[in-house]
């Protein structure tokens, strides 16, 4: 009797281990984003920004870019019942699916319109479907155009003469070359300076860790399977379902890493690199990650540092489980 238990514990600990990295693989978004740059140099403002945009519509192979500047916040006012509202503004100039791949571009082309985040929508119209309503902003009258339904209070409009200056430019990786090379390419061309802003080390240890806990499951069917062919008071349905659950782990283990597991152009050392190579890369992160958590975020990223911290809490859960459940299995054993 004790010793059924004891199975059924490990059965439903097993469940929610599994359920806990379910939700962890759920949670990561491994999508390829933007190359965001922030300037150090020169701040380009709207004719500089123009320029750039229609040198490269000219090229032989185009970067496809989105200037994009924060703004700080702003009151707007919604302007048929006078209610105000404090919110986030930004800028955009180019393409702006960069910043957000739900927003439609041909809306950014308009000086009068404005594209709005859901809570605005709920704040000053209780609704999301609000296209066409008008809000001031500065003592002019833009119309709301789109509504995006990331959290947060924040709009959008053109970048124009008199709005400021760029301080990040976002562009699309074309992966015919490293991400390095082309922001340097497109840097060089436009006289411009400035240095890649990312979290792609923190990405490769949320990755690291859901790629453990897989390996750490299968460990723990493999000591399960070989404890209970030792146990001939075990039945054989038990033995088989723990071989089961041993095969499904190492395959679905397998399918994870070869599925999602790509190694970026740029850290493939060439021929003449040293052991200085790894340093370095791992210099270029850091730096990458500052200026990454330096800048003012917008929501785009807010939401992917949501999406982050969601998978690193139950990938580090589940792995607490797993340590957990080995112990269990360490005193359970003859001599401990």
């Amino acid at each position: 009797m004790a010793q059924g238990r004891r199975l059924w514990k490990k059965l439903a600990l097993l469940c929610i281990l599994l359920i806990l990295y379910t939700a962890a693989v759920r949670g990561w978004d491994d999508a390829e984003g933007s190359l965001w740059i922030v300037l150090t140099g020169t701040f380009p403002g709207y004719e500089q920004a123009a320029t750039v945009l229609k040198a490269e519509e000219g090229q032989e192979e185009p970067f496809a870019v989105c200037f994009y500047e924060g703004m700080g916040w702003q009151e707007i006012q919604e302007k048929e019942t006078g209610r105000t509202l404090t919110a986030e503004a930004g800028m955009l100039l180019g393409k702006g699916r960069l910043y957000h791949p739900r927003l439609k571009e041909a809306l950014l082309e308009d000086d009068r319109a404005v594209i709005i985040s859901s809570d605005i929508a709920w704040t000053l119209w209780g609704s999301r479907e609000v296209q066409g309503k008008e809000i001031l902003w500065r003592d002019k009258t833009y119309v709301v155009s789109q509504v995006l339904s990331d959290k947060g209070s924040f709009f959008l409009v053109k970048g124009r003469e008199g709005f400021g200056s760029f301080h990040t430019i976002l562009m699309e990786s074309r992966g015919t070359q490293s991400e390095s090379v082309q922001i340097r390419n497109f840097l060089i061309r436009n006289a411009l300076t400035g240095e890649r802003a990312d979290i792609r080390l923190l990405q490769i240890l949320i990755k690291g860790l859901l790629y453990a806990i897989p390996a750490g499951m299968l460990v723990m069917f493999l000591q399960m399977l070989g404890a209970e062919a030792r146990d001939k008071e075990n039945t054989r349905i038990v033995r088989i379902s723990c071989l089961g659950f041993a095969v499904l782990t190492a395959v679905g283990t397998a399918w994870l890493v070869f599925k999602d597991f790509s190694w970026p152009k740029e850290w493939i050392p060439n021929r003449w690199a040293d052991f200085s190579f790894w340093g370095e890369k791992y210099r270029e992160l850091c730096t990458s990650m500052r200026y990454y958590f330096r800048t003012a975020k917008t929501a785009v990223q807010v939401r992917e540092l949501i999406q982050i911290a969601r998978t690193m809490a139950l990938s580090l859960t589940a792995l607490l489980l797993e340590i957990f459940m080995y112990g269990q299995r360490l005193t359970e054993e003859p001599g401990h």
